[in-house]
C-alpha cells in the first residue's frame, strides 16, 4: 500500500512537472523591468531579446533560467546586481537590477572621449560608453559623471587598494573629494572641498591616515589658512601649508 501511494504521488509530481516546464499551461504573459526609467527598461528588454532570446511571452514559466538571465543582463557592463521573480499565478516575470558602485572615474589615458573608464568597490577597472553612464546614472542614487576623478599610473591593485582606503578615510570624514592622483603608493595626493573651496593635499602613504585627516582640518580652522590652497601631511608632525 505504501509502495502504491509512493507511486501516485511520484506520478503527480512528474505530472507537474512535465505541465509547468513541458507544457504552455502556465506561460510567461508579461516580463516587468522594475525601473521607473523608461530608457533603462528599453535597453534591458533589448539586451533580453538579443538572439537567443533568454525569455520571451509565451515559453512556460517554471522554466525560466535566472542564471541564464544574469548573465545576459551583466553583460551591460554597468548592471550590478539582477533580481528575478516569477508569479505562477499571473505569469509575471519581474526583473530589478542595480548598478555597479564605483567609486572613482579614471582620468586620461585610461578614459576617452568614447569610452569612460571607471574603478569599483572590488577594485576592478571598467570602461562603457556615454549612454551606458546615463543609464547607470538615472538608477543610481549619485551621479557617475561627478564621482571624483582618479589620476593613475598603473593597474596596480596594492596602488588601487591604497585609493580606496583614501577615499573611505576623506568620506568616513565628511570631507569631499574631487580628484585624486595616485603616481606612487608613496606619492599620493588629492583635492578636497572644505567650506566651498578647493584644496590640494599630498597625504605621502596611507599610513597614519587618521592623524592626517585630524592635523588637516585643525590647520584649516586657523585663521592664517583660511585662503590656503595646498597643505602637504606626508610627515603629519611637520605640515607644510601654502
Amino acid at each position: 500500500m505504501k509502495k502504491l501511494g509512493f507511486f501516485f504521488g511520484l506520478l503527480i509530481v512528474v505530472g507537474l512537472a512535465y505541465l509547468l516546464g513541458w507544457t504552455k499551461l502556465i506561460p510567461v504573459k508579461e516580463i516587468v523591468i522594475d525601473k521607473s526609467e523608461s530608457q533603462v527598461a528599453s535597453e534591458i528588454l533589448r539586451k533580453l531579446n538579443d538572439e537567443p532570446s533568454v525569455v520571451k511571452t509565451g515559453e512556460p514559466i517554471a522554466r525560466i533560467d535566472r542564471r541564464l538571465i544574469q548573465s545576459r543582463l551583466k553583460e551591460l557592463l554597468w548592471v550590478g546586481e539582477v533580481r528575478i521573480s516569477r508569479n505562477l499565478l499571473s505569469g509575471v516575470v519581474a526583473i530589478d537590477i542595480s548598478p555597479r558602485n564605483p567609486l572613482t572615474r579614471l582620468a586620461a589615458p585610461w578614459s576617452s572621449n568614447e569610452l569612460f573608464g571607471f574603478m569599483d568597490e572590488d577594485l576592478n577597472f571598467f570602461y562603457i560608453n556615454k549612454q551606458a553612464v546615463e543609464s547607470a546614472s538615472s538608477i543610481d542614487t549619485k551621479g557617475w559623471e561627478e564621482l571624483p576623478t582618479l589620476s593613475i599610473s598603473r593597474d596596480h591593485l596594492a596602488l588601487k587598494a591604497d585609493v580606496k582606503s583614501l577615499i573611505s578615510f576623506t568620506e568616513g570624514a565628511g570631507l569631499e573629494t574631487v580628484r585624486i592622483d595616485a603616481k606612487d603608493r608613496e606619492i599620493l595626493k588629492s583635492t578636497l572641498k572644505f567650506n566651498g573651496s578647493e584644496v590640494e593635499v599630498t597625504w605621502g602613504n596611507i599610513s597614519e591616515l587618521k592623524v592626517k585627516i585630524e592635523v588637516f582640518e585643525a590647520l584649516l580652522t586657523l585663521r592664517k589658512n583660511r585662503k590656503v590652497e595646498a597643505i602637504d601631511i606626508s610627515n603629519p608632525l611637520s605640515p607644510v601649508v601654502r
